[in-house]
């Protein structure tokens, strides 16, 4: 599923100045701090809007994360980013139920981040 139907979607490319984002919203390595939706504020460029869907409930349970990035001025999806997880077995077993997620999410994620919005000095 993750290498079928996962990964990232960029719709537009976003190129803005370290200027135009509070300090509190750069990391050191480049990459702009995004907050969800609910959190974001008046001075925020971008916002995420995440979307959580079970696609198999029960044991195992299967569920796919959509997060989209998106521009605060005219509310226009500049990416998205799928994301997959399964928690259970198939059959019983006498221990602790394992998950898996696809491999490398939050790096790849914030790896996306970056390559939709870029900051210039």
């Amino acid at each position: 599923m993750c290498r079928d139907n996962g990964g990232g979607i960029i719709y537009e490319v976003g190129k803005v100045s370290e200027k135009d984002f509070p300090s509190s919203r750069l990391r050191s390595n480049g990459s702009v701090k995004i907050p969800f939706k609910k959190y974001a504020g008046k001075d925020d460029l971008f916002y995420l809007d995440a979307i959580y869907s079970e696609l198999k409930s029960g044991n195992p349970s299967v569920a796919q994360y959509t997060v989209k990035i998106i521009r605060a001025a005219d509310n226009k999806v500049m990416g998205e980013f799928i994301s997959f997880s399964r928690v259970g077995q198939t059959f019983p077993v006498p221990f602790p139920v394992p998950s898996t997620s696809c491999e490398g999410d939050f790096e790849s994620a914030d790896k996306f981040v970056k390559k939709i919005i870029n900051v210039k000095e």
